[in-house]
């Protein structure tokens, strides 16, 4: 993560302690972790509490012991690995991929987490834990490197609202195709869609309200950017939101000298099958520096 006086908006300090403490998680440590939530921190993990029993909502630095007691009391967490830790202001992404298997042996896979920090003063007051619960419970081994069946018949899972999920996963694949159009099908007349970045920083930055609006950050998009490659890591059914993860590699218009790699989390919000919302997080002071140093 870059750092300099402009890119303060960007409040990377919160950045790098949730890397710390995810650094510690990855050796067997939460202490840390807990260290860095305020008291009256609400923790939650869209799991349902009847599919893991880790789900829900804890409150406070105990309910988050109490997570992680449950967690690692029923499932044994293997080959954990920080993809990313995004700085957004008050707000910091963190990607993991990792293996997880239940002790009684029942399942076991790999599966990706975005994790959405919330900071006051230095402190995180709120977090959710996002991952494909349907897919985890449901399949004995998940392989990564390839699509991934979104379709499930259980009942219980309904919850997770996976249909949002395959709409999210179609857009996606229309846009690596090249279209845009679906995506501006599917928009509420208002929704809002916005891109971390400060204009000042990346043309394409900043939010957009209605669909004529998202029709320039798109075209701005184009100007400053050519995409070389999108690969959709992983889409997350989450209810009335989709979480999905992108590696993206590009180079610049201007140069195609310039060329970047940087890993995007899309925070989507569908009601009644029209996206109401999104939000685009990716690293903006690594990005810039890519573009500087290339």
């Amino acid at each position: 993560m870059a750092n300099g006086s402009n890119l303060a908006i960007y409040q990377v300090n919160n950045a790098v302690k949730v890397a710390d403490a995810l650094s510690a998680y990855l050796h067997g440590r939460v202490d840390p972790v807990v260290t860095l939530c305020a008291d009256h921190v609400v923790w939650r993990s869209i799991a349902e509490p009847a599919h893991a029993p880790f789900g829900g909502t804890f409150y406070g630095r105990a309910g988050v012991r109490r997570f992680f007691e449950a967690m690692f009391s029923n499932f044994e967490i293997s080959r954990p690995c920080v993809l990313d830790v995004i700085p957004a202001g008050d707000e910091v992404i963190h990607v993991l991929k990792l293996e997880a298997a239940k002790k009684d042996g029942t399942s076991s896979g790999a599966a990706f987490v975005v994790g959405r920090w919330q900071f006051k003063n230095g402190e995180a007051v709120a977090y959710t834990d996002y991952f494909d619960v349907a897919a985890a419970i449901q399949t004995s081994t998940t392989d990564l490197s390839g699509p991934k069946n979104l379709v499930t018949r259980d009942p219980s899972f309904a919850v997770y609202q996976i249909e949002n999920a395959v709409q999210v996963s179609k857009l996606l694949a229309a846009y690596r195709g090249g279209r845009i159009g679906p995506i501006l099908e599917a928009l509420h007349p208002e929704a809002a869609w916005r891109s971390l970045s400060d204009p000042v920083h990346a043309r394409f930055g900043g939010t957009f309200r209605g669909i004529e609006a998202v029709k320039t950050y798109f075209r701005r998009l184009a100007e400053s950017l050519v995409l070389d490659e999108y690969l959709v890591l992983d889409v997350i059914p989450a209810g009335d939101e989709v979480v999905h993860v992108a590696e993206v590699h590009a180079h610049s218009t201007v140069d195609p000298v310039r060329t970047v790699l940087v890993r995007l989390v899309c925070i989507w919000t569908i009601e009644e099958g029209r996206v109401t919302s999104l939000t685009e997080y990716f690293d903006v002071p690594a990005y810039l520096a890519q573009l500087k140093a290339s």
